[in-house]
């Protein structure tokens, strides 16, 4: 019995926090979001989870934050379709569906920030390329 409770625990554990919503047909529906692409036991992208969380109980930008869970079918399909198969990017998408801004393992809110704030779409570009990368 006590197994099962540390195990529920440690699976509890490496669920995303902050409830994100998963709903990647937001992507091009008229609001400008982010993705993050995400694996469980991924460090990186738990590390960015909670930066991503704290940056949104601190500030209202107008951005749907989202997540890729990699490993996953959606997941899976948004990295085939944006060439992404990195735990940890957060990447940013016009109201159109165009990215415009990729960021890579992300270590503060100004980074987040920042790239919020690009608006020229990366299609000029391979996926991240020209784009900050932090």
């Amino acid at each position: 019995m006590g197994i099962l409770i540390v195990s529920a625990v440690l699976i509890v554990g490496f669920l995303p926090r902050g409830g994100i919503s998963t709903d990647l047909s937001q992507i091009g529906q008229g609001q400008r979001v982010a993705v993050l692409t995400h694996e469980t036991a991924s460090p990186v992208s738990m590390a960015l989870m909670d930066l991503v969380n704290q940056f949104r109980a601190e500030s209202d930008i107008g951005i749907e934050f989202l997540v890729a869970h990699l490993g996953s079918p959606d997941g899976d399909r948004f990295a085939r379709e944006h060439n992404t198969w990195e735990p940890g990017l957060l990447i940013f998408f016009t109201p159109e569906g165009e990215p415009y801004a990729m960021l890579r393992q992300p270590q503060t809110q100004r980074a987040i920030r920042e790239a919020a704030a690009a608006t020229r779409p990366m299609h000029d570009a391979p996926h991240g390329a020209g784009q900050p990368h932090h």
